[in-house]
């Protein structure tokens, strides 16, 4: 019943109100995980990415990262759906060009940072999808703490046993805004810092 919230024939706050749901239902949840994309949800979901409204995009970015957390089949799944493309792109511009919020990026940052977590294909397809740059823009700025240390845990998850990443963050000028990371007030940024200096 929740997936069929997703349909494309609903409008857009019913969709974003059914992603919402699937987030809060799959966070920390591996069995309801399972039911939920057993049920069809990656797809829907990955397509409600592209949709106009940026609240319905900023859930259904929400839900694919509860829906990846730990499983690599649905990690596969959102690949195999154009997700991950989808997602960088979520990190830059919003539908009408302005700056999606910080907290749509820190969605879509975080989503980023589950489906590399552990997967070396991901982590390739979300580099050469131009994934590295608008997360290192994402720690420079007047992005909110928030949004940093989701991009922090990005860039961790991506770098992570995986040289090449390693090379493009440091070629980004990444080094240097995960350092100040390091000097924000939140324990978890400054832990995703440490995490994606020590990879």
């Amino acid at each position: 019943p929740l997936v069929s919230l997703l349909a494309k024939e609903n409008d857009p706050k019913t969709k974003a109100e059914g992603a919402g749901a699937l987030l809060a239902l799959c966070t920390g949840q591996p069995e309801t995980q399972k039911l939920v994309a057993d049920a069809g949800a990656i797809k829907p979901l990955v397509v409600l990415l592209s949709e106009e409204d940026d609240n319905a995009r900023k859930k259904a970015a929400g839900a694919i990262g509860a829906l990846c957390n730990g499983s690599t089949e649905n990690q596969d799944a959102v690949e195999k759906n154009k997700g991950l493309g989808k997602l960088v792109g979520l990190l830059g511009s919003s539908s009408d060009g302005t700056a999606f919020d910080d907290q749509g990026r820190a969605e879509a940052a975080s989503a980023l940072a589950t489906l590399a977590q552990g997967h070396s294909k991901n982590q390739d397809r979300i580099a050469a999808s131009g994934g590295i740059e608008p997360l290192v823009g994402l720690l420079q700025g007047e992005t909110d703490e928030h949004a940093k240390e989701e991009a922090a845990a990005a860039l961790w998850s991506l770098s992570a046993k995986h040289y090449q990443n390693q090379v493009s963050i440091a070629d980004a000028g990444g080094i240097a805004p995960v350092v100040a990371v390091l000097g924000l007030g939140s324990v978890r940024a400054q832990e995703q810092a440490a995490g994606a200096l020590a990879s």
